[in-house]
């Protein structure tokens, strides 16, 4: 019995361990992405967030990384007997600074971490459907200057990032961040022609790992 105790308290003390020091690190998860901008005539339901990151802290408390992200969208018009449904969805690449807020507080433990993220970056979003209808139309020519029919964006990123660290290595992470969209021009449903104005926003919520080197 003393030796299997031993045995558990041995594993619990490596599990518990965790690389905060300075290093490469690798983030994927995968969640939900919530709000957004909608004509009146439309209803929008939550769509499918993936990220992936790659970074590098500098210490136990500051560090860097870089995010790509996909954000789906799906309407349906509302009182249509057919349910016309548009789709469409968001790519975004933004460059964040980190901060350990739960070292630099002193409460975080061997095993836990509470992460602050910020930052800013490009975003586009696609509706497929809407540009092929425009190129269907003879003498049709996308006149916006960068990814042709698509609805370009500066985003700034905020967000809040808690981790549990399995060992040295890998650690599951939990992610909610607020997404500002600026220079927005179309709401998602691009069918409707329905600008928006001033910004929008989108809310993720997401699950997944971190990989440290």
């Amino acid at each position: 019995m003393k030796k299997i105790l031993i045995a558990i308290l041995t594993i619990t003390s490596m599990s518990a361990s965790a690389q905060t020091d300075e290093g490469v690190f690798f983030d994927l998860n995968f969640g939900g992405r919530f709000s957004g901008a909608n004509s009146d005539s439309v209803t929008m339901a939550p769509g499918l967030h993936i990220e992936g990151a790659t970074g590098y802290m500098f210490s136990n408390i500051v560090g860097i990384r870089g995010v790509l992200g996909f954000d789906s969208f799906k309407t349906a018009e509302d009182g249509s007997a057919e349910g016309v449904e548009d789709k469409s969805f968001m790519l975004r690449a933004t460059l964040e600074g980190v901060l350990s807020v739960s070292q630099l507080a002193d409460f975080g433990t061997e095993a836990f971490d509470l992460n602050l993220h910020a930052g800013f970056g490009f975003a586009t979003q696609v509706n497929r459907s809407w540009k092929e209808s425009r190129l269907a139309t003879d003498g049709f020519e996308f006149e916006d200057p960068a990814f042709k029919g698509n609805d370009d964006m500066i985003n700034v990123v905020f967000g809040l990032n808690p981790k549990y660290h399995i060992n040295e290595n890998i650690s599951i992470n939990a992610d909610i961040s607020y997404v500002i969209l600026t220079m927005k021009d179309w709401t998602a449903d691009r069918y409707s022609n329905t600008p928006v104005e001033g910004m929008d926003g989108i809310l993720n919520g997401s699950i997944g790992l971190t990989y440290r080197l």
